[in-house]
């Protein structure tokens, strides 16, 4: 240090004296964050804790459902004494869906234990549950008649269940046999904390949670004892017309050889968009709609059905939509002008006379009828509906005037040809002039 200058020896005693400063805070700043990361650590293993609890809790809550289901599931412990119960039970299962029981077997009993140890290590055993068994149950029926009873069965909550089933054909000679021999047996449980009594209609029902046709539907289209499966075959015409801008639906329809399938039609191509096809259960057809088309031309429409068995088969048909354009409405030729209309065609100018005091008079015969008019000048008289005047006879021609017409005739001509014609005048027109 001797041989430090003055200015060495200043910034030597500035770093000496700020060593423990650093050294304090480097040993606070790891402290604390050492502090921060065990509560962090505190925490988790408290939160984990936690989360264990609940889940225990949870666990231990299903485990109380589960018991409850399967206590509310079980037998009556009272049933051990009480096995031809079970047995009506089961023989009135089988004749409500119409099946015919020959026997309702053997009934036997047996007890179901498991190993468990005390605080000690001590092994010993407890009752886990009793099986109920019925064997040897002889039944014929359906295929669909079985469907039902085993569907009943399940659906009801009860600890039991089909063990064994046998199935064939009661006459398998026959080609036209479908009555299927059954043979079959059945475990029910019983817990040691069921109860005590308990009636077969306070069982629940819906175990199953699907409607007796859909399990029906899947059993009976793999009956292996049934007819062999026939294809079925769209019927319905595979074209149609409509006009530019109209509405069109088409129905379609299949046939079946097997009358228990149920068909499912499906669009699978279109031409046009905002088509669809709508399937009817009722009736086992299908609507094919859409929105108007605005556009002529041809248009192709891809149509399936199948059937719901094992093997599955199906039809197909491509369906033409033709649209086109309305015909033009056909230009209607204006009638012909009728002719004009003939007055008093039958009445003839027979006679021109004038007596000695000067009197002019017509004679008119009507050939028709042999009516025979005399008209001085300036009389009338009725013909066809119309009035006529007499204006003037002389010896060769006698004038008429028949509305607003004035007519000239010669002696034997027909009223209905003069031989002039002219308009009288208006009393305006006359003044006008």
């Amino acid at each position: 240090m001797n041989n430090l200058n003055t200015r060495e020896r200043f910034l030597l005693i500035i770093i000496l004296s700020f060593l423990p400063v650093g050294g304090l805070y480097y040993g606070w700043t790891t402290y604390s964050g050492m502090r921060e990361y065990r509560q962090s650590e505190i925490l988790k293993v408290e939160a984990e804790k936690n989360r264990l609890h609940q889940l225990s809790l949870r666990a231990g809550r299903e485990l109380d459902r589960f018991d409850e289901a399967y206590n509310a599931a079980s037998l009556p412990q009272s049933v051990a004494g009480m096995t031809v119960t079970y047995q009506n039970f089961l023989n009135d299962l089988l004749l409500q869906n119409g099946l015919e029981v020959s026997t309702i077997g053997k009934t036997g009993w047996g007890e179901v234990e498991y190993e468990a140890k005390d605080r000690m290590g001590k092994t010993f055993k407890e009752p886990a549950y009793n099986v109920l068994a019925v064997s040897d149950i002889v039944a014929k029926g359906s295929i669909t008649q079985l469907t039902n009873f085993l569907y009943d069965f399940y659906d009801l909550a009860i600890l039991h269940r089909v063990d064994k089933m046998n199935i064939s054909l009661v006459a398998p000679e026959k080609e036209d046999e479908t009555r299927l021999s059954i043979k079959f047996t059945v475990q029910a449980l019983v817990l040691p904390s069921g109860p005590d009594t308990k009636s077969w209609s306070e069982y629940a029902k819906g175990r199953l949670g699907k409607p007796r046709t859909a399990y029906q539907d899947l059993v009976v289209a793999r009956n292996l004892f049934g007819p062999p499966n026939s294809a079925p075959s769209i019927r319905t015409r595979a074209a149609a017309e409509v006009e530019v801008g109209a509405n069109f639906s088409h129905k379609f329809s299949a046939e079946d050889g097997n009358a228990e399938d149920r068909l499912t039609y499906e669009l699978l191509s279109s031409d046009l968009e905002g088509f669809s096809l709508a399937t009817s259960e009722r009736d086992q057809t299908a609507t094919l709609s859409g929105p108007r088309v605005d556009k002529a031309g041809k248009y192709q429409f891809k149509v399936r059905v199948s059937d719901n068995r094992i093997p599955l088969l199906m039809d197909e048909q491509n369906f033409v939509l033709t649209v086109a354009e309305p015909e033009p409405e056909p230009v209607r030729e204006p009638e012909p002008p009728k002719p004009p209309r003939s007055f008093a065609p039958d009445t003839f100018i027979t006679s021109l006379v004038q007596d000695k005091n000067g009197v002019a008079t017509i004679i008119l015969t009507n050939r028709g009828n042999d009516q025979l008019i005399k008209r001085n000048e300036g009389e009338t008289f009725e013909l066809d509906g119309i009035t006529w005047t007499v204006v003037k006879v002389d010896r060769r021609s006698a004038t008429l005037r028949k509305g607003e017409q004035v007519l000239e005739y010669r002696i034997g001509s027909s009223l209905e040809k003069p031989i002039t014609t002219e308009q009288t005048l208006t009393s305006t027109e006359s003044a006008s002039r």
